[in-house]
């Protein structure tokens, strides 16, 4: 193999490092802000549930229905 030819592939190698690399931030950024979100809309749903009983009951109905493993039940008292 030509040593031109080695250089390319070595470069090739190198930017595809590079580019898994900046994937793997912009995927991690995209988790953190639907973490985000998730802990916002959870503190909203949370803070309705305390004053609206209604809200509650509908809320822990959804809940009911949703969640399927046990230890995620128990969190709810489900």
């Amino acid at each position: 193999m030509s040593s031109k030819l080695e250089q390319l592939k070595e470069k090739q190698l190198q930017l595809n490092n590079r580019i898994k690399l900046e994937e793997n931030k912009l995927k991690a950024k995209d988790r953190k802000i639907e973490t985000r979100k998730k802990i916002l809309i959870g503190a909203m749903v949370l803070k309705k549930m305390e004053n609206d009983d209604e809200y509650k009951d509908k809320v822990m109905q959804g809940l009911d229905k949703y969640l399927t493993v046990e230890r995620d039940r128990k969190t709810f008292g489900l």
